[in-house]
């Protein structure tokens, strides 16, 4: 059965803060530079639009200037897409699989560098955007895959599929919840160590990345904001992992909510997904 969107929440301000480009990024640029792979120019304008560098293989925007794509970082497991103002967008490679997923929920800082405004109601840069349509998402993949440091990078991005989302959940684990790198598997006992969810959420979304990740080395699979899916029943889109307010049972891995594709929702957000072989 579709569920369906509350009224309008007050807004409210979380934590978490939006830095500015780390001076250890400065480092690869210039081992970069050393190295033959850029030119002094394209330092500069690099640095002009706060793109941030990490990991061995630089690829710059040559005419744009806009950011640069990072790849081979852990042989080739992670990859990252950086954008304007020191964001950055960090995939993982599924295991076994021919698809990539985000290492985190998509932030309102990411929201901002290719959307340029943010909708969320819970604020806090390094907090995951939310109150987005599965429509607005679209727009937003649109945008991002028209970059050219996105092009370059080899990849289309996308949202998943929530058969993709739950196998990229589970992490290998046969129980309700995710395994862990050390084999152990979540249980609702033992929930609150990956997720934010109605028993220890405190009533607000909370920064990506404070709990522990799963086996495959994702973040937040499990509560924080409910994320959307390219998987349609009719009219409607299925969203996947539960959310700050939800209660455990509803965050499982195979869990799936459906809403209209104009449902924006403060507990509704997204991961990226991405197809393709990151050059």
């Amino acid at each position: 059965r579709p569920a369906r969107a509350r009224g309008p929440r007050k807004r409210r301000r979380c934590g978490g803060n939006f830095a500015g480009p780390d001076p250890a990024a400065r480092e690869p640029r210039q081992a970069a530079l050393e190295a033959g792979l850029v030119s002094q120019q394209e330092v500069q304008r690099v640095d002009a639009a706060d793109a941030v560098a990490v990991g061995r293989k630089v690829f710059v925007e040559r005419e744009e200037g806009l950011g640069m794509v990072v790849a081979d970082r852990e042989q080739g497991r992670e990859f990252a897409l950086a954008l304007p103002r020191g964001v950055e967008l960090a995939m993982v490679r599924i295991p076994g699989k021919d698809y990539w997923m985000g290492k985190f929920q998509v932030t309102q800082a990411q929201w901002e560098a290719v959307m340029g405004r943010n909708p969320s109601e819970s604020e806090g840069a390094d907090n995951p955007v939310e109150n987005v349509s599965w429509d607005s998402c679209q727009r937003f993949l649109n945008k991002l895959n028209a970059r050219p440091a996105a092009k370059a990078s080899g990849l289309v991005f996308r949202l998943p599929e929530a058969d993709e989302w739950e196998y990229a959940c589970r992490a290998g684990a046969t129980g309700k919840y995710c395994k862990l790198a050390d084999g152990t598997e979540i249980t609702e006992e033992t929930l609150g160590e990956v997720a934010w969810f109605g028993e220890n959420s405190d009533e607000m979304t909370h920064p990506i990345g404070e709990k522990k990740p799963n086996a495959f080395g994702l973040y937040d699979m499990h509560g924080n904001v409910c994320e959307w899916t390219a998987t349609a029943d009719g009219e409607y889109r299925v969203a996947s992992g539960g959310g700050w307010t939800y209660k455990a049972e509803s965050c499982e891995s195979s869990h799936r909510c459906w809403f209209d594709l104009s449902t924006q929702y403060y507990v509704i957000g997204f991961r990226l997904c991405a197809s393709g072989r990151a050059d």
